[in-house]
């Protein structure tokens, strides 16, 4: 099927045809060969389902009450950004999911029979199916707060995140929603340098992640809060650990979640282990 429906909540999970590509910037002149979008190599995927928006507020807190986790137990920082919506009169549930560690979104993705994105998964679908696309959209419209959620932090007394699917142009050809802004994203793999390659990778998933730092983990997409003359859909792949301005690296040094980071989730057909 062209798309999965969850029953319980209609969350939807959008088919993203696998196939070759070229991940990687080998597209955008103004790219530079030490940035950490380069070198460009092959990359061979199998088809997957992404979710169309990034997990919601309402997902996690179905999730807590499953596990019958009372709000004074659920993590600090999606607690304070749930309360900080509900003090701009909107209803939470709509809005992505923020302050929430590798580890949890990575449970909450089991629990819903997935996983989180390869790295290159992410870069595959944010290219429409790896097309040379500077951005998600396919002119060179720069990103600003016209299209998309990024470097609007500031922009309002109590609200940072929007609702899911506000922007139509952030959106890929697929149908897949807020990869250039609204939250970061977190992916499965263990940052790594780019090589070089002739053949391509099959679905490659990274270096070894057991025993892994929380700011060593693959990071996508821009934010609220990133700077939107950074962000191209090779890269940012990180937060910069030693950059003091890095306000989501600070954060994550010290409780392992940001304020502006989250997730979605991958279902691979077939299953894979």
């Amino acid at each position: 099927p062209l798309m999965l429906i969850r029953n319980s909540d209609q969350t939807r999970f959008v088919r993203i045809p696998g196939g070759p590509f070229t991940m990687g910037n080998h597209f955008d002149g103004s790219g530079k060969q030490t940035d950490e979008d380069q070198p460009a190599h092959p990359v061979l995927l199998s088809d997957y389902y992404l979710q169309e928006n990034e997990v919601t507020n309402s997902e996690m807190d179905a999730y807590f009450l499953a596990k019958k986790v009372d709000r004074s137990a659920r993590p600090r920082r999606f607690q304070e950004a749930w309360e900080q919506i509900e003090k701009a009169g909107r209803p939470p549930g709509p809005y992505p999911a923020v302050g929430v560690s590798h580890a949890l979104a990575e449970e909450y993705a089991r629990s819903v029979g997935g996983k989180l994105p390869t790295e290159a998964q992410w870069e595959y679908a944010a290219r429409s199916r790896g097309k040379p696309n500077r951005y998600v959209w396919d002119d060179d419209e720069k990103p600003s707060h016209r299209n998309a959620n990024i470097a609007s932090a500031g922009d309002h007394l109590y609200l940072t995140t929007s609702e899911v699917r506000t922007f139509p142009k952030d959106k890929t050809e697929q149908g897949v929603y807020d990869l250039t802004g609204n939250v970061r994203e977190w992916c499965r793999d263990l940052w790594a340098r780019y090589r070089s390659a002739k053949d391509p990778a099959r679905d490659p998933k990274g270096p070894d992640s057991s025993n892994a730092d929380p700011l060593d983990f693959v990071i996508r997409g821009g934010s609220f809060f990133t700077f939107a003359d950074q962000f191209r859909t090779t890269r940012p792949r990180r937060v910069e650990r030693d950059n003091p301005d890095d306000h989501t690296a600070m954060q994550l040094a010290g409780d392992q979640t940001a304020d502006d980071l989250g997730f979605r989730v991958v279902i691979e057909w077939p299953r894979n282990p």
